[in-house]
C-alpha cells in the first residue's frame, strides 16, 4: 500500500491537490519493480475528501490514456459533488462529524468560487463527469445518514448505467467515516469486511 500526501486546499486550490496525488502515481507506476508492486494491479482509493481526489485522479487518468490504469477505484463516503455545498438548507440538518458548512467551506477552498455554479473547472467534480463509459470497476461504501449519501449513490447508479461494474453498500444508519470512529462496532465490522472483500477480488 502506498499512502499518497497531498497539499491542502486552504493554501493550494484545484488542481494542486490532485496534482500531488497524481504525481504519486507516477513515481509508483515508474518505480514499482523496486518497490515490489505490479502496476498492472494497482486500485487507487480513498475515504472523503481522499475518496474525492482519487476519483478525480481516475478520470485525470481515464481521460490522458496511457498504457498503465487502474484496475478499480475503492471508495469510501467519497466527497464527489459541490452542488451538495451549495445546498445551504441541509445545514439545518444535524449531520455527525462533516456538516454541509464545513463541506461549504471545503468546496469552496478547493475550488476557488462557490459551490455550485454552473460551470467548475475541467475534471475538478467527480459527479460534474458527463461521460462515466470506461471508468474501471468501482465500490462505494457509505453510510445512510452521511452528508454524502445522496451523491454517493447518485454517482454509483452513473457508473452502472455507463455499464461500468459498480458494488454499492448503504450502511444503514452510519455516519461518516463511521468504521474509522467506531471501528470495533458490529456495522464497521461488517461494513470493512464487505469493503475489503471487494479490494481483494480485484487484486487476485
Amino acid at each position: 500500500m502506498v499512502a499518497a500526501k497531498y497539499r491542502l486546499c486552504l493554501d493550494h486550490p484545484f488542481p494542486t491537490p490532485v496534482d500531488d496525488v497524481f504525481a504519486v502515481w507516477n513515481y509508483v507506476v515508474n518505480n514499482a519493480d523496486s518497490l515490489g508492486i505490479d502496476k498492472n494491479k494497482i486500485v487507487i482509493g480513498g475515504e472523503s475528501a481522499g475518496g474525492g481526489l482519487s476519483a478525480m485522479l481516475v478520470n485525470r487518468l481515464h481521460d490522458l490514456g496511457g498504457q498503465e490504469q487502474p484496475i478499480g477505484q475503492w471508495l469510501l463516503c467519497p466527497m464527489l459533488d459541490d452542488r451538495t455545498a451549495a445546498d445551504r438548507e441541509l445545514e439545518k440538518v444535524g449531520h455527525i462529524l462533516w456538516t454541509n458548512h464545513s463541506n461549504y467551506v471545503g468546496w469552496k477552498a478547493f475550488l476557488g468560487q462557490e459551490p455550485g455554479l454552473p460551470t467548475v473547472p475541467d475534471l475538478s467534480v467527480p459527479a460534474r463527469r458527463l461521460d462515466f463509459t470506461g471508468l474501471p470497476p468501482t465500490w462505494i461504501g457509505v453510510g445512510t445518514i452521511d452528508l454524502f449519501y445522496k451523491e454517493d449513490v447518485e454517482y454509483a447508479k452513473r457508473l452502472k448505467e455507463a455499464k461500468v461494474p459498480c458494488e454499492l453498500v448503504e450502511q444503514e444508519g452510519g455516519i461518516h467515516a463511521f468504521e474509522m470512529l467506531l471501528p470495533s462496532a458490529p456495522i464497521s465490522i461488517a461494513f470493512r469486511g464487505k469493503s475489503i472483500a471487494w479490494l481483494t477480488k480485484q487484486l487476485k
